[in-house]
């Protein structure tokens, strides 16, 4: 990916959990594509996404660090791991799941022991669809 995307490559998206809880899990595009599907009706065309997803920070009290009195609701700050998931299914998603942009900032933990590295991520931002001008590139390389 080119310089010049990267800063725009960061993404948040909305999955169901296991215990059916709705959560936003940052992540960084790799690459858009379009998939067509040739049905009865003609072609169908879908716009996606290539996301490597950031793993958790490992507690609820990491997360949320930046939180006022123990309550998550007053975070808008979260501490995420800097690597990536595995690869998987979820790694490709419709390009209207984005939920919105943010901006990376590396921020360390030290404790007496180590120091541990994470991604400090602003939340509540939502973005608007018209953002995504990377689209209109990927349609001009398609005609």
């Amino acid at each position: 990916m080119s310089s010049r995307h990267v800063k725009s490559s960061f993404v948040t998206a909305k999955f169901i959990t296991i215990d059916n809880d709705v959560d936003v899990y940052p992540g960084q595009v790799q690459y858009y594509f379009i998939h067509t599907v040739d049905l009865p009706n003609g072609p169908a065309e879908h716009f996606l996404a290539y996301v490597r997803w950031y793993k958790h920070a490992g507690s609820r009290n990491i997360r949320y660090y930046f939180s006022s009195d123990n309550d998550i609701n007053t975070c808008n700050v979260e501490l995420w791991c800097a690597k990536f998931y595995q690869e998987s299914r979820d790694c490709i998603i419709l390009i209207h799941h984005i939920f919105s942009r943010f901006i990376p900032i590396n921020y360390q933990i030290s404790d007496q022991r180590n120091a541990r590295e994470y991604l400090a991520i602003k939340t509540g931002f939502i973005m608007i669809y018209s953002d995504l001008l990377v689209f209109d590139r990927v349609w001009e390389d398609k005609n």
